[in-house]
């Protein structure tokens, strides 16, 4: 302490009032980092939340709109098809 006060001219009071402001001080600046870290997590969660929403209805969307158009393989004429032999309906 005394170096200190020799060093930059300040009196020891003074200094032992910085010393206390900084320790009570310290566990602030910690849980202040780590708030700010769950408050981005959660903002880039709610982000993604939202990108995933926005998929969902343009593959909705998509889906409805090229269903109209084509046909799946499996609403094709069935008379087209050979019968297999595993096939236990086939004639």
């Amino acid at each position: 302490m005394a170096q200190l006060t020799v060093k930059y001219g300040v009196h020891q009071t003074m200094i032992s009032a910085w010393k206390k402001q900084a320790i009570d001080g310290m566990s602030g600046v910690f849980s202040r980092k780590a708030e700010a870290a769950e408050d981005a997590r959660e903002g880039e969660v709610e982000k993604l939340h939202a990108m995933i929403g926005q998929l969902v209805v343009e593959r909705d969307f998509l889906k409805r709109a090229f269903g109209r158009v084509t046909r799946r393989p499996e609403a094709r004429n069935d008379r087209t098809r050979t019968p297999q032999a595993h096939d236990p309906t086939a004639v």
